[in-house]
């Protein structure tokens, strides 16, 4: 133990980093606790449970939902009015104002964008489109 304290002090006149790393390393380790998760009654509260419980919740997250709200004809009427706006944009040769997008502008934009900022509403931060 005296041959640790000794360590230490002589860590902290050199090197603060060290220093900071062999005070954390005297530390007593803590146990690792699970939290619970208690969904629709049943408790979660093993590792393997816990992961259970992410994996469900998950794959309900992602699968496709049959609801009334996901009306065929709505749908329809959207992909019409897709095509049309495709086929009206292929034949006149219009593009946006302001001419096509090339892929140019689009490597331009991207230089441009600032890092470590707040997601919009999509949840798609500007480091996922710089590095994508």
């Amino acid at each position: 133990m005296l041959e640790a304290y000794r360590d230490i002090d002589e860590a902290a006149e050199c090197d603060i980093r060290l220093f900071w790393r062999l005070v954390k390393a005297q530390k007593p380790r803590a146990f690792r606790i699970y939290p619970e998760i208690c969904e629709a009654g049943v408790n979660y509260d093993t590792p393997d449970r816990e992961a259970e419980a992410f994996a469900s919740f998950f794959e309900n997250l992602y699968s496709p939902l049959t609801d009334d709200d996901f009306d065929d004809k709505f749908k329809e009427n959207i992909e019409e009015q897709y095509a049309h706006l495709k086929s009206d944009h292929i034949n006149n040769d219009i593009y946006l104002p302001g001419g096509p997008i090339t892929n140019d502008d689009v490597k331009n934009v991207i230089k441009q964008l600032k890092r470590r900022k707040a997601p919009g509403d999509d949840g798609i931060t500007n480091e996922h489109i710089i590095f994508g």
